[in-house]
Parts: C-alpha cells; structure tokens; sequence
C-alpha cells in the first residue's frame, strides 16, 4: 500500500484538521476507536493537536501541509510519494519542514520517493538522488556522488552551482589545458581529446578562492577581472571575468566588510560596517580591477585599497559615508506637506 502527498495539500475544506487526518482510515472502514486513537497519535506526532477542530483554511501553510502528510501517513503505508510538497511554502518553513518529513521517515522506517527541482532539498534529505533530463535518467547515486562527480555535463549544471570554462588542451597525458591565455593542470576527470582539441572545464564555487599577492606554489592560477559581488548571506560570491568565461567564487561572509549594493554592483568598492571595536576599513577588492587569480583550481588574488581615517575618509579625500541630497531633502519636505494636507481633509470630513 502506497500513500501520496500533493504539491497543493489537497485537504478537503469541509472537514476540520482531524476530519482529513481520518479520511483514508474511514474509507477503510476502520473501528471508530482505532481511528480516534490513530488521528491522536498522528497529531501529536506532527505537533498539531491543538488544531484538531479547525478547518483548513484558519490554518496557516506550513500547518496544512503537515496536515496532508498526517493524513498520507494514518494507514501505515509501505511506500510514501511525494510530489514537490514544499515548494509553495517560505524558505524558512520549507528548511524546518523537510527536516521533520526526513526525522519522520527514520523514525518509521517508511520507503519514501520525493520529486524535487530543489537541489539543496535533494541534496540534505536523500540516502540516494535520480538526476532525469527529458524522461530518462542521467545519474543515480548519493548526494557526494553526484554532487561531486557527475556523469554528464547536464548534471554537473544541474546540481548545485558551476562555472563551465572553455579550454584546449596542450597535453593529455600530463592533463595541461589552456584557458585563455593561462594554462592548467587538470585535478580530476578524464581528458578524452587530443592536443589542440577543444574542451570543457568544470568548477564548483567552492574550489577558488581569492589570493593576496602571495606565493601559489603548487596551484593553478588564473587572471581575471571581477565583474561583480553578491552578498548571500553566509557567503559572498564573487563572479570573475577571464575573457570568454565567467569564474564564481563564495567566500565566507565577514561581518565586518559589506559588498557595496549588498548584492549588487555598486560603485566599485566594499565599504566597511561600524562594529563596535572594530576598526573600520576598505575590503581589499575593487570591481572591475583586474585580480591575478589561482585555486585548487583557481586562486584569485586583489591589490590592496585604501584604508580610511578615523573620519571615515579614504586616502583621496573623499567621504564613505552616504549623506543625502538636497533633493531628497526636499522631496521628504513635500511628503511631509501631502501628509499634513491629507490629516486635515480627513479631519474636515469628521466633522
């Protein structure tokens, strides 16, 4: 026996929460007090036993969903589906939620199939991932498997983030590959062309970093121009132009420097954040300046910028900090009029 749980819940709205968690065992023509009993056992096993008596629509999302998983899982199925059963939620509750449905699957030990587009769903909550393209089946293995060692390019594309670099080779056998105007050694994979040959090079975020001028003995190293930062979070990444092709990078977030834009091109440079202790200063990357670049595969390094002075002034004497036009004076001037006007038509009215 199999049980199914839809992208849109498919909860029915004319029964309360506990009504749909007893549907199926009612079809099933189950004793009234094992079905009472069994809807007690799935709601407090997905936390929601004081929504028993409302209906699903005073319930919010993530609580319906729960709700449909509830409902799929009351008859003790052999193998659970799931078609994209997060997908319509908020990214906070779709983390919280695809965590319960992974502790949920241990602890019942219940064979579950779930379909994805998210690669980081597919990634955290499977023993083992299916990669299809167009109906037929790329990849089957563990999530290092195929994140690390995919067996097509589609894959490779697919699952996480990759810069796909155009390359020749130069000698097979000793894995050297030109990018430009810069040659490699190739890490992993296999090189099925000949010497002047073109090819393809693949690399992960993670794989590059930037580099500071230093000695990169033992690494490749590639010049490039960074084209442009985004700011993620835990990470930045850093997009490096080196002619035809386009390098990401992630580095860690440092709470202590701020992309300019926060995530988008701003003016060429990372400004500082005040933090109490800190001293403030200049990030050591302008946009659009050439880097020289390397890694385990690519190492980026970038001169160096001015510092500020305790005035948050840099060196050339031009002020950091933001302060705002008169034109911004003047249009907060008028919004504040329109207000003003706007109280007293109101006021008029009232009386």
């Amino acid at each position: 026996m199999s049980a199914w749980c839809f992208q849109a819940y498919a909860l029915f709205p004319n029964m309360t929460v506990a009504d749909n968690v007893a549907f199926g065992l009612k079809v099933a023509k189950r004793p009234e007090a094992e079905i009472k009993a069994r809807v007690a056992e799935m709601l407090e096993m997905i936390k929601l036993p004081h929504l028993a008596d409302r209906y699903p629509y005073q319930c919010s999302g993530g609580q319906q969903q729960r709700v449909a998983l509830a409902r799929a899982l009351a008859h003790k199925p052999k193998v659970l589906l799931l078609d994209e059963p997060l997908s319509a939620l908020d990214a906070k509750i779709r983390v919280s939620l695809r965590e319960e449905i992974r502790a949920l699957q241990r602890e019942l030990g219940i064979t579950t199939v779930f379909v994805t587009h998210d690669q980081e769903e597919a990634l955290s909550m499977s023993d083992r991932i299916v990669v299809m393209n167009e109906g037929r089946v790329d990849q089957v293995g563990t999530p290092f498997e195929i994140y690390n060692n995919p067996a097509t390019k589609f894959v490779a594309s697919f699952v996480g983030t990759l810069s796909i670099l155009k390359g020749k080779v130069l000698d097979a056998n000793a894995r050297r590959i030109q990018i430009g105007e810069h040659e490699i050694i190739a890490g992993r994979g296999a090189i099925n062309a000949r010497a002047g040959e073109d090819c393809t090079v693949a690399l992960r975020p993670e794989a590059a970093k930037l580099a500071n001028g230093h000695a990169l003995n033992g690494h490749n190293k590639i010049g490039g121009t960074i084209e442009d930062v985004h700011f993620l979070g835990s990470v930045v990444r850093i997009k490096v132009r080196v002619q035809d092709n386009a390098i990401a990078l992630d580095t860690f977030n440092d709470p202590s420097v701020c992309p300019a834009g926060a995530g988008r091109a701003g003016d060429g440079q990372l400004h500082a954040c005040r933090r109490a202790g800190a001293r403030r200063r200049l990030s050591r990357a302008r946009l659009g300046r050439s880097a020289s670049n390397a890694e385990p595969a690519s190492v980026m390094s970038l001169p160096q910028s001015a510092r500020l002075d305790s005035r948050g002034r840099s060196g050339n004497g031009h002020h950091a900090q933001h302060h705002p036009s008169h034109r911004s004076q003047s249009r907060r001037r008028r919004d504040r009029g329109a207000l003003d006007r706007a109280r007293r038509v109101r006021d008029v009215g009232r009386t």
